[in-house]
């Protein structure tokens, strides 16, 4: 193998673990100073046991791992059957992390789209990770006696296992997608005033299509190319899995940005006045919410509280945005009580006939 070949193949894939270190630190920019001291909230090492961020960070971390020690093993003249190992570890780890994202982001909208196609997706999502994993199995071999390399039964049998898997990766992708375009171009919402979910939707289908580049690069470098122009069209295959963790770290901040733009709305149509009520008053909506989430986990596993615990920060921005509205009816009802009884006065000093002040205030009030 030329020299040149696998310095260019390395520098791609030690390149895309540099990606993967800043898009890292995007993501813990938004986790620790957008959803928790921008919110008001005390610091805390809670959010980053939340299932979706920790899937995510999951995602993240094993691309650096897989990267670098694949980058270590190019390097290596393919010769250091345990950074082999450390690079097939990595991936499949990464693997299910993104299986496991993918499906409790896109739950929602998968029971709303086709409900009668909701199991078979995640059933999909929780059989596949055991058939990625059975990857490993002839890098152990390896590991444990070099010897298996020069097996010629040895590299059908691993390319089956790696056949097999994204085989069944894509018809899961590709399910995914069907759902969620399906989901887009259903008349009804999920829920009136919230596009959070067609933000999830598009995103989730954005980075699904980075499956297939990376499926038709792996097809161009392992059945069109030879010798070093494979080894960098593969590397360059691996190098395009980035795209999918991109994609989901900027779904993550749209979704942040969508969360506080909302909640700027919210402020603008609320009397100054009341303002200082909000922070008790989202105490308040807070707190039962939680115990009730907190019930319902402790009581079952069932996907309605999967769904709630997953989305618990638009379930609170919801209940506190009815709350806001509730506020400002109210004032204006006391705008058009003040308004009628001053009406009514002025009736009354031109000697007009008019309606008793108590009627009066049971019509503007009901």
């Amino acid at each position: 193998m030329n020299t040149t070949s696998l310095s260019a193949s390395a520098a791609v894939l030690f390149s895309s673990a540099v990606a993967q270190l800043l898009l890292a630190g995007c993501v813990l920019f938004q986790i620790i100073i957008v959803e928790t001291l921008r919110r008001s909230k005390p610091f805390s090492f809670n959010p980053f046991f939340k299932t979706l961020n920790a899937l995510l960070l999951s995602v993240i971390t094993s691309s650096i791992g897989f990267y670098t020690a694949l980058g270590f093993f190019v390097m290596s003249s393919s010769t250091a059957f345990a950074l082999q190992l450390a690079s097939d570890l990595c991936l499949c780890t990464m693997t299910h992390s993104y299986i496991s994202y993918a499906w409790l982001r896109s739950e929602p909208m998968i029971h709303f789209a086709a409900h009668e196609h909701a199991k078979t997706l995640r059933l999909m999502a929780k059989s596949i990770p055991f058939v990625v994993y059975l990857q490993l199995v002839p890098s152990v071999l390896l590991v444990i006696d070099p010897a298996y390399a020069a097996d010629g039964v040895f590299p059908l049998a691993r390319f089956l296992l790696l056949g097999v898997a994204n085989l069944l990766i894509i018809l899961f992708v590709t399910l995914l997608v069907y759902l969620l375009i399906k989901f887009l171009n259903s008349s009804q919402p999920v829920d009136q005033g919230n596009d959070r979910y067609t933000t999830i939707a598009k995103y989730s289908i954005a980075a699904c299509a980075w499956n297939y580049i990376t499926l038709i690069i792996y097809l161009i470098g392992a059945f069109c190319m030879t010798g070093d122009n494979a080894m960098l069209t593969l590397a360059l295959g691996d190098a395009s899995l980035t795209g999918t963790a991109a994609t989901l770290t900027i779904m993550k901040s749209a979704l942040n940005n969508e969360i506080k733009q909302q909640q700027k709305e919210i402020v603008g149509k609320v009397d100054p006045a009341n303002e200082k009520l909000m922070p008790a008053l989202r105490t308040q909506i807070a707190t039962p919410v939680r115990s009730n989430l907190r019930k319902s986990e402790s009581s079952s596993h069932s996907r309605r509280s999967s769904i709630q615990s997953v989305h618990f920060d638009e379930c609170v921005l919801d209940m506190e945005s009815k709350a806001r509205r509730s506020i400002s009816s109210r004032r204006e009802s006391d705008v058009s009580h003040r308004e009628a009884v001053a009406r009514t006065r002025e009736l009354g000093s031109r000697n007009i006939p008019a309606f008793p002040a108590h009627h009066v205030f049971h019509h503007t009030t009901s």
